[in-house]
């Protein structure tokens, strides 16, 4: 990942290229968490849902539950924010962290509140995934 993506740099969404969207999508939704933190085993960074199907999620997507660059788009809330939170991992573990991207093609749109979480998205998509794919970014402290 980039400096520019990171909560010591910009804290900037990445722009997000997508093949494969399947016709029946209703929408996309996409999440970042990260998976090295101690005492958790994923730590959610970004949740967002409600994408109308597209090939490119933009990149340095702003704060806030709606999203305006994507119409009818809702980030839920993540590290006591709406939006995109970017690698920060702590100086004192000077490990690298996965932090993985994933976006998932909905049957749906989905009727979660703004103030929902990763961990409610997680929930209410169960059986409306009708495909999904990953990539992990990698991040450590000797970044900054």
């Amino acid at each position: 990942m980039r400096y520019d993506n990171s909560a010591w740099g910009g804290d900037h969404s990445p722009e997000i290229h997508i093949m494969g969207v399947p016709a029946k999508a209703a929408t996309l939704a996409v999440t970042m968490v990260d998976e090295d933190v101690l005492g958790h085993h994923q730590h959610p960074h970004w949740v967002m849902w409600n994408i109308d199907p597209r090939d490119r999620i933009p990149g340095h997507i702003l704060p806030g539950k709606h999203v305006t660059e994507i119409m009818g788009a809702v980030q839920g809330e993540v590290l006591g924010r709406h939006g995109y939170c970017g690698p920060k991992p702590t100086w004192l573990r000077r490990i690298t962290h996965h932090y993985v991207f994933t976006v998932y093609a909905l049957d749906n749109r989905l009727s979660l509140p703004t103030r929902a979480n990763y961990h409610d998205f997680i929930h209410c998509i169960r059986g409306h995934v009708l495909c999904h794919g990953s990539l992990t970014g990698l991040f450590s402290p000797a970044n900054k």
